[in-house]
């Protein structure tokens, strides 16, 4: 049974996947390298004009990185306000940053010896584990659709264009390790559920995933459910449990809860926190609505500005609204840290009109990322083997609306879509699943397809290379 055969009969018919041959697979490669290229392309030249002061919470991350490299310290909950961040991205990162000041001389000012040594070379980086991402959801979408070009081109396009993608590789962030680490993990663990070929070295990519995942945020426990129940689901068959290497999941389940139990323990003896009781980070908020946010500031989480969106997407509008905040930051800037500043009242005109379109243009890809990941959903029911990803989205995102709606606060700085691009690859693939059956009601239609893409490829510059902010639009 191919992956393809588990789709919903709607989805099966006419979708193209006995129509493979040279020129759409040509055309499909073609499609992925060009989405590769723009991902270098448009990381680089961010990682070479993005100050990385203005990234989110960009002080204390780059404080954290800095004493634990140079003063070979973590922080305490009574200096620092990422004490509940694990380091290893800090660690890589602060490293890169280092190997970018000793081997390239960069400076935080071209030319001004004086300051402080740039963290440039975090971000590029950043830029590394994008494309590393990117990898791993072609190597999903090469598993899940094996004869089906159009959904490997389709989701890997949809990465490389994703905004919210673009701009948090531009600034010194764990969310971008986490990411790669998230997908990473997923595509192994599908890899092990679809081939039932337990392979060393796909078992040392899902090991690596998960652990250096949780050495990096404390979400990607999310990721760890949705893999445990995907195992856990396929094992209940008693042909499939027989085959199992249950000695080697074993091993990887105590790997994952050694080092988790490090890093809670580490936290309870020398930061005096009980994980479960009030003051233990954002596990405990969500156990103890009470001890953390601010009840006034929830009474918009369920909200909806429709017309808002459009006409004004930046601050303050639609704040603390789960869904028009988090739809207007992963298409454009609502905080205004990447094309506008945050101190003005509004964005400067061109800035702005830029904002609008990118409400337009990411309406139609992400009500197709929608269908297509409920077409996963679905799937996942008859092929139990694709549960790991299509859990992903629904479990990181269900706990990321509970928590952020626990803590909210005034200023709605918990609702941000970069907390959850560890569920990139979901969106991804169900993208790529959407584009590939319309791709394959007749040939007007996926030239159309081709054609918006291509458009939408080029009008995305505008935004996800950085310019605008400082009165340099890219075009």
């Amino acid at each position: 049974m191919t992956a393809e055969s588990t789709w919903p009969g709607w989805l099966r018919r006419r979708s193209g996947v006995e129509l493979l041959g040279p020129p759409r697979l040509f055309f499909a490669w073609l499609a992925i390298a060009l989405s590769l290229f723009l991902v270098a392309y448009v990381g680089a030249w961010n990682a070479n004009h993005y100050p990385t002061a203005l990234g989110y919470d960009a002080t204390e991350h780059m404080t954290y990185a800095h004493n634990l490299l140079h003063n070979h310290q973590l922080p305490s909950a009574a200096t620092h306000g990422e004490y509940n961040t694990p380091p290893a991205y800090y660690f890589l990162a602060g490293l890169a940053a280092s190997a970018g000041h000793r081997f390239f001389g960069w400076h935080e000012a071209d030319g001004d010896r004086s300051i402080e040594p740039s963290y440039r070379g975090a971000q590029y980086l950043n830029v590394v584990f994008e494309l590393l991402t990117a990898l791993c959801i072609l190597w999903l979408a090469l598993r899940i659709a094996p004869r089906s070009p159009g959904v490997w081109a389709g989701a890997v396009g949809f990465f490389a264009l994703l905004p919210v993608v673009s701009k948090t590789a531009a600034m010194f962030h764990p969310e971008n390790l986490n990411m790669l680490t998230s997908a990473a993990a997923v595509a192994a663990a599908t890899d092990l559920l679809i081939t039932r070929k337990f392979r060393r070295w796909v078992i040392a990519v899902l090991i690596a995933g998960i652990v250096i995942g949780m050495l990096t945020r404390t979400s990607a426990m999310f990721t760890v459910f949705a893999i445990a129940i995907g195992f856990a689901v396929v094992g209940l068959s008693s042909d499939v449990r027989r085959r199992l290497p249950w000695r080697r999941i074993a091993v990887v389940a105590a790997i994952v809860a050694l080092f988790a139990v490090s890093w809670i323990g580490r936290q309870v003896l020398f930061q005096h926190q009980q994980p479960f009781g009030n003051g233990g980070g954002a596990l405990a908020a969500a156990l103890h609505p009470g001890s953390q946010g601010d009840p006034a500031a929830r009474s918009h989480f369920f909200g909806l500005t429709v017309a808002d969106v459009f006409r004004t997407p930046f601050r303050p509008t639609g704040r603390g609204e789960a869904l028009a905040q988090n739809f207007m930051d992963t298409w454009g800037d609502w905080y205004g840290s990447f094309a506008w500043s945050s101190y003005s009242n509004a964005p400067w005109q061109p800035a702005l009109v830029l904002l609008k379109d990118q409400m337009w243009i990411g309406l139609l890809p992400s009500i197709a990322a929608l269908l297509g990941l409920f077409v996963l959903l679905a799937a996942a029911i008859r092929r139990r083997a694709l549960l790991p990803l299509a859990l992903l989205a629904p479990i990181a995102i269900a706990g990321y609306l509970y928590r952020s709606y626990v803590v909210m606060t005034t200023d709605a700085d918990v609702l941000k879509p970069t907390y959850i691009l560890t569920t990139t690859p979901a969106w991804a693939i169900g993208f790529g699943l959407v584009v590939a059956w319309l791709g394959a009601r007749g040939k007007l239609m996926r030239y159309g397809i081709v054609g918006l893409l291509l458009i939408f490829a080029v009008i995305e510059l505008r935004f996800t290379m950085y310019g605008i902010r400082d009165h340099r639009a890219i075009f």
